[in-house]
């Protein structure tokens, strides 16, 4: 657990360039990717398109569902993607890497697509910590309702609730009420 703090500290620390890397690698892969899907086509290769734009969709979404303001005071956003999972834009990093792996199946996108994700599971922990510290009991009870990645069990308790017509509901200074 402490090994587990200390490489996702050190990840967090070096982000903008572990950010740099993955754009990297995105744009490699995706060339080679072209490459490969213009002259072979494989089964695999599909399954791996459909993750990668999967993948895009939420990374995307997110990207328009977090206010950009840096001066705005931070709130938990639980609407939208975020009902689903409560790390939509790493998970959709992570589709993207394993879909590039899945097109390219080049060893050397194989070996990076596995280490970024590695890299992204352990940024999504530390980010749960800090998230626990700066929200308190409200983001407890929000891990307790939100799955933290697996998008599959997140989207049936998302329906779930829905069908239930459950909201999570917030004590905090002001009551708070969010899908």
């Amino acid at each position: 657990m402490l090994i587990r703090s200390i490489v996702a500290d050190l990840i967090l620390m070096y982000f903008p360039a572990v950010l740099l890397v993955s754009k990297i690698f995105i744009v490699y892969a995706f060339g080679y990717a072209v490459y490969v899907i213009a002259f072979n086509v494989q089964l695999y290769m599909i399954f791996g398109i459909g993750l990668f734009f999967l993948g895009s969709w939420f990374v995307l979404w997110t990207r328009y569902a977090i206010p950009t303001n840096k001066n705005q005071e931070r709130k938990l956003i639980t609407r939208g993607n975020f009902a689903i999972i409560r790390h939509p834009m790493y998970k959709g990093w992570i589709l993207i890497n394993i879909g590039l792996a899945l097109i390219v199946m080049h060893w050397s996108v194989i070996v990076l697509a596995f280490l970024q994700t590695i890299i992204y599971y352990l940024i999504l922990c530390a980010e749960d910590s800090e998230n626990v510290k700066l929200f308190g009991d409200e983001y407890r009870l929000y891990q307790k309702v939100v799955q933290r990645s697996c998008v599959i069990l997140g989207v049936f308790r998302y329906f779930i609730r829905k069908i239930k017509k459950e909201k999570i509901i917030y004590m905090s200074e002001s009551e708070k009420i969010y899908d």
